[in-house]
């Protein structure tokens, strides 16, 4: 069985906003297809392919977006491993969800692990 990461979210922007955000940053990266894409009034759906890397072999991340009120948008979000056998997936599904909301501004962006910052924690 593949390893399966869900989350859902609500934020407080309209769907038309939140779907442009990670259309227009999925179309920039190399290291991704977007396979499918669909927009309406009332939801919005990705469903995106991460290709395989030295740590990983390649999982899929589908948005399903749906549409709260003018200016609230659910977000439900499922990243799973592209080989049904994986048993780890050393966090790449958490953080394939993690993307999504660093792309919509939900969290902050990761800083790089090793590098110093004077005067920050």
């Amino acid at each position: 069985m593949a390893v399966v990461k869900e989350q859902d979210t609500v934020v407080k922007m309209p769907l038309k906003k939140v779907y442009d955000l990670i259309e227009a940053d999925f179309r920039k990266r190399t290291e991704t297809l977007m396979e499918e894409r669909t927009l309406t009034e009332e939801d919005g759906f990705f469903k995106i392919f991460f290709k395989k890397s030295m740590v990983s072999n390649g999982e899929y991340l589908e948005v399903r977006l749906k549409k709260e009120g003018e200016m609230e948008t659910k977000l439900s979000m499922v990243s799973k491993s592209k080989v049904e056998k994986t048993v780890h997936d050393w966090g790449k599904n958490q953080k394939n969800i993690h993307l999504i909301l660093q792309i919509i501004g939900v969290m902050k962006q990761d800083e790089k692990k090793g590098v110093y910052y004077p005067g920050r924690k």
